[in-house]
């Protein structure tokens, strides 16, 4: 089977115009790629137009759930607010550009295997004292490290060993 026909438009086009779908017998998208295109440009401008209506008919709700639960949910998960926190200041600082230091941080769990015990992305000279989130002024240290060194320059860590 090389040749699929479309359900919407019923040409017969080859595999490669259908987009892969794994819940589907075949594994491919019942329409066209040209298709699904077009359905996606026909509609847009009212998916758009229920999405705005939506969002100012549910403003007030949706504001008043966010000044109850955002603040909860912070302090329950006070560890991942940090992490994600330091992710953005350090976005804003290098201009985005974090595609590059992912084998950094993959590198994380594998250190805290082999410390036992958990471990952080650490700048060596911090964000706040004007250090940029590239990868010479980075290290992997222990968290109970990195929370006694907090943004200090100088730190030393032997009498925490």
């Amino acid at each position: 089977m090389s040749r699929k026909t479309c359900t919407r438009c019923k040409h017969e086009q080859p595999l490669s115009g259908f987009q892969a779908a794994k819940s589907r017998k075949d594994g491919l998208q019942p329409h066209c790629r040209q298709c699904q295109r077009d359905y996606y440009l026909t509609t847009r401008e009212r998916r758009l137009s229920l999405a705005h209506e939506n969002y100012e008919h549910n403003r007030e709700r949706k504001k008043k759930y966010a000044r109850e639960y955002a603040p909860k949910w912070a302090a329950e998960n006070r560890p991942k607010r940090n992490e994600s926190e330091a992710r953005r200041r350090a976005r804003k600082l290098s201009g985005g550009k974090t595609e590059s230091l992912q084998h950094i941080y993959d590198d994380v769990p594998v250190i805290e295997l082999l410390l036992g015990e958990p471990c952080h992305v650490d700048h060596k000279h911090p964000l706040s004292r004007g250090g940029t989130h590239e990868p010479d002024n980075l290290q992997i240290i222990p968290a109970r490290l990195n929370l006694a060194k907090g943004a200090k320059l100088d730190f030393d860590c032997s009498s925490y060993a």
